[in-house]
């Protein structure tokens, strides 16, 4: 399944997490989605007196999950501070200058942090691998490095080092939503139902966790479920026509195809319809035998159709109202992909000529049919329903000799042998020529093994002895 929820996580976030707590206790609907981190907004951080002194003191707060520094090492960030309210790439530079193999991993983690905050993912994720490589149990630079690779859309990656961050007690519940998220991209649906739900836990009004957990029981084939979120999550928002988009799929996947098509249509009528939406919405028509809906909806998708991708499957439609005896349907469909699509291929004009062909004989306009299979096989002489279909006019019309000879060209054709040869057969019968109609009869059932046809070649050898 082709998952289409939005990757949404606070970058700022990963500017610098020891300002997490700055971020605590605010509640919010859905997760911002934001570009790569600007010096602006990273600045309201480093001017804060409160983030300031956390930052300097936080180091070594516990020793299980934050490596140790200096007092040299301090002392250098209290003096990078105001620099890095006003050029944070020169303090990246001043910081980088001022290290060596002996720093900790508190400087590669800050260093990191910088390059990140300037958009420098590269060396941000760079330093993020130093700190770690340093100190394994580097809590935060795992969980910034999660967030940097979720930025760079390495989801793989991310998973490895969010879920790191979790196991070293970082329970945030974005971690586990963004965690959720890189499941549903890996198809590991169970594991993403369960990160989902947590994250559901500790965050209940973001909607794109609640949102997640659908997709993944989505996933799971565990339709009934999916589908109530959903609709918890369409009444909160009724003009989100995403929602539902998503809860069409749940719909279909309990066999309600009708609750399938109102879904569409309510997003139709919101203006937010795709044309691969309204391709659905014209099968799911055909498939309630809705045919006038079908056919009006697949209008209207084939008007939006710029690239051509819908062509085959208006013809296809067209054929399918054919064989359905909708001949009025099937004749508006067929002039309609003519008119939209002028250039088309040999093999298609040929194809919606031998549409229109059964499309006359259905409505018993029998000489229109029988000249139109007769043109598909002067254009076509190996089109083996054209043959059938023209050999069974004339045979009918008692040209049994050109009959005869239509059907040895149909025979010629794959998937056509039986049918033709069982119809030579049948037409030597009606001449009670029996000894000729004997090997038609054995060669057909060398293509098919048949029953009754086999009773049939039983009744003409009968007849041979008797004659």
């Amino acid at each position: 399944m082709n998952n289409n929820l939005m990757l949404k996580t606070i970058l700022a976030m990963a500017l610098c997490s020891f300002g997490s707590a700055l971020a605590q206790g605010q509640e919010t609907e859905t997760v911002v989605v934001s570009a790569a981190p600007t010096s602006a907004y990273a600045q309201q951080f480093w001017s804060n007196p409160e983030f300031i002194k956390r930052f300097l003191g936080s180091y070594g707060f516990n020793s299980q999950i934050e490596p140790e520094v200096t007092d040299d090492e301090v002392e250098l960030f209290r003096d990078l501070v105001e620099l890095i309210q006003v050029d944070p790439q020169a303090a990246a530079l001043k910081l980088q200058e001022e290290m060596d193999g002996n720093s900790s991993a508190a400087l590669n983690f800050v260093l990191a942090n910088l390059y990140f905050q300037d958009g420098d993912l590269d060396n941000a994720a760079k330093y993020y691998s130093v700190a770690i490589e340093k100190f394994p149990d580097f809590r935060r630079a795992h969980k910034n490095l999660g967030l940097l690779k979720m930025q760079q859309q390495d989801l793989a990656g991310a998973a490895e080092h969010l879920s790191r961050a979790i196991e070293l007690g970082d329970y945030d519940g974005r971690n586990y939503g963004l965690l959720g998220y890189c499941y549903i991209d890996s198809e590991d649906y169970v594991a993403a139902e369960s990160a989902y739900r947590t994250a559901i836990l500790q965050e209940p009004k973001v909607n794109d966790w609640k949102l997640g957990l659908a997709q993944a029981l989505l996933g799971q084939e565990e339709y009934s479920e999916a589908h109530a979120l959903f609709q918890s999550l369409i009444e909160a928002d009724p003009t989100n026509a995403d929602l539902w988009l998503y809860q069409v799929n749940t719909a279909l996947g309990m066999d309600r195809a009708r609750e399938a098509a109102v879904n569409i249509e309510v997003v139709r009528r919101l203006g937010g319809v795709k044309p691969s939406s309204l391709k659905l919405l014209g099968d799911v028509y055909m498939s309630l035998r809705i045919y006038d809906n079908a056919v009006e909806v697949y209008e209207e998708l084939l008007s939006q159709d710029e690239k051509g991708q819908y062509k085959d499957a208006g013809m296809r439609t067209a054929k399918y109202l054919t064989m359905a005896g909708r001949s009025e349907q099937a004749s508006m469909l067929i002039e309609t992909v003519e008119t939209r699509y002028p250039d088309l291929t040999e093999d298609d004009q040929i194809e919606l000529l031998l549409l229109k062909a059964q499309v006359a004989r259905k409505e018993g306009n029998d000489e229109q049919a029988k000249q139109a299979f007769a043109d598909i096989v002067e254009r076509d002489p190996l089109n083996g329903e054209a043959l059938m279909e023209l050999a069974s006019y004339e045979q009918g019309a008692g040209n049994t000799a050109k009959a005869m000879f239509l059907y040895e060209n149909a025979a010629k054709v794959d998937g056509f042998e039986f049918k033709a040869l069982l119809s030579q057969a049948r037409i030597k019968v009606s001449e009670r020529k029996f000894d000729e109609a004997i090997p038609l009869l054995r060669t057909a059932l060398q293509y098919k093994d048949d029953e009754r046809v086999a009773q049939f070649l039983e009744r003409v050898e009968r007849a041979a002895k008797n004659t």
